[in-house]
């Protein structure tokens, strides 16, 4: 095997069973992942010693930890956005389509329970300097492919920091930032998903797609509130003109960003509380 290879794979004979279950197990060589455990009760390769030794709660019981987590990117699914995605979607699918954004805007119709003991409990087996999830029978992680088949983020085209290329969309990008004036004075420099969906949706503005779709980017963590950012509007100016954006790249990494800040706020805590 090619060195460069055996450093992360290893080979060796042993007992292999149809993914079905409906065969007898067969000897014949194997390829494994590095690290491995030795054994379901057994400990995952040194090399990810440190992680696996950061300080964490004796037993699992989030509710009496002395921590809030808000998840502020999981929220409820809202009738007005709904209706507006129902409105615009005759027009607009097909552009939908061509840029890989159709399936993920349609997800957001839906409601997901949110199970916060289980978010923390996949925080607890996460690895920062590894971006895995270290169980006792062996290491996984979230990747771009779950990204994009799961969540129906595309994975090619240009990057998210893309400029606007032409006077029309930059005459655009102005027109959504004055839009955004005014709720912005109302409310303190902050522009609500609703008080922004209540300017756009239905009105027939011209630039009510972008807008719409910067609500989306908005919604799915593209702004680190629940409030529009401008920082979105160039995003959005693409997607409409059907310009395909890679944005599978960006929620993936604020994904991992997200589980390695809870991890280590559970292992701070844990070193707080152990000294009380």
């Amino acid at each position: 095997m090619d060195e460069s290879l055996s450093s992360i794979m290893e080979v060796r004979e042993d007992f292999m069973v149809s993914p079905d279950g409906d065969s007898k197990p067969t000897l014949r060589s194997a390829y494994f992942q590095k690290p491995l455990a030795k054994s379901l009760e057994g400990s995952i390769s040194e090399v990810l010693s440190t992680s696996m030794n950061m300080p964490l709660p004796p037993v699992f019981e989030p509710k009496k930890w002395p921590l809030i987590v808000h998840f502020s990117w999981w929220r409820s699914r809202k009738r007005k956005w709904v209706e507006w995605v129902d409105a615009l979607r005759d027009r607009y699918e097909s552009v939908w389509k061509k840029v890989g954004i159709f399936e993920a805007i349609m997800s957001t119709k839906c409601s997901l329970v949110k199970d916060r003991n289980l978010c923390i409990g996949v925080a607890e087996k996460w690895c920062p300097q590894t971006n895995t999830i270290l169980f006792p029978w062996g290491e996984a992680t979230i990747t771009l492919e779950d990204v994009m088949v799961l969540g129906g983020y595309p994975v090619v085209g240009d990057p998210i920091f893309t400029t606007l290329q032409s006077q029309e969309m930059i005459e655009v990008q102005e027109k959504l930032i004055l839009a955004r004036k005014e709720p912005w004075k109302r409310n303190k420099g902050n522009v609500s998903l609703s008080a922004w969906m209540d300017i756009f949706r239905n009105s027939g503005s011209e630039i009510e797609h972008e807008a719409f779709l910067a609500t989306w980017l908005t919604m799915v963590g593209f702004s680190p509130n629940d409030c529009v950012n401008q920082l979105v509007f160039p995003i959005a100016i693409h997607l409409a003109r059907g310009n395909p954006i890679a944005l599978g790249p960006t929620v993936l990494a604020s994904i991992y960003q997200d589980l390695s800040l809870l991890k280590e706020t559970v292992v701070d805590l844990t070193k707080k509380t152990s000294t009380w």
